[in-house]
């Protein structure tokens, strides 16, 4: 009969075990299982596999706890940044928004990552004609070429001679014969 129950013993914790893997990626419920084995272990007489089970459990309890600490350490860190300035559009909310989609994608919300990525992209599309109507403003309305500049050069250097001649024929004119 003890063999029996050794394999029994063997059989439940490799269950409890495997149970408690599966559930791994969740783990309150994973320790959910663990206890609920160890409750059945002992009311089984079985007290050695019910004890280990249990600090299994405890040990899984801890590990949620920890995380849950480190979790909440990161995320205030998060909250120890400055918000994001509230003037406008710019490059510093742009980047925002890039980090905001990859985290998204990374959390599995790609729906909610695509709608952000497109907001993205139209505030990228308003920034640059926001710069292309400030360059266009910069630029007097009417202003000249290059070649417009270089000719009304030519055309003062032409007005400047001829002032000189004249200056100097009324100079002469001017001279007592």
């Amino acid at each position: 009969m003890k063999p029996t129950i050794l394999i029994l013993t063997v059989l439940a914790v490799a269950c409890g075990l495997i149970s408690a893997q599966e559930a791994h990626g969740n783990p309150k419920q994973a320790f959910e299982q663990l206890m609920e084995k160890a409750r059945d272990a002992k009311s089984a007489g079985r007290f050695d596999e019910a004890r280990e089970l249990s600090e299994k459990a405890e040990k899984l309890r801890r590990e949620m706890h920890e995380l849950r600490l480190k979790n909440t350490n990161e995320g205030e860190k998060h909250a120890k940044h400055a918000p994001m300035k509230q003037a406008g559009p710019g490059p510093e909310k742009l980047e925002h928004l890039k980090q905001a989609v990859q985290h998204l994608h990374a959390a599995g919300m790609h729906d909610v990552a695509e709608n952000v990525a497109r907001m993205a992209e139209n505030m990228h599309r308003e920034m640059e004609e926001h710069a292309r109507r400030e360059r266009a403003a910069a630029t007097p309305k009417g202003a000249a070429s290059a070649g417009e500049i270089a000719e009304l050069h030519q055309q003062v250097r032409r007005l400047q001679e001829q002032v000189e001649k004249l200056a100097a024929e009324v100079k002469k004119q001017s001279q007592p014969k």
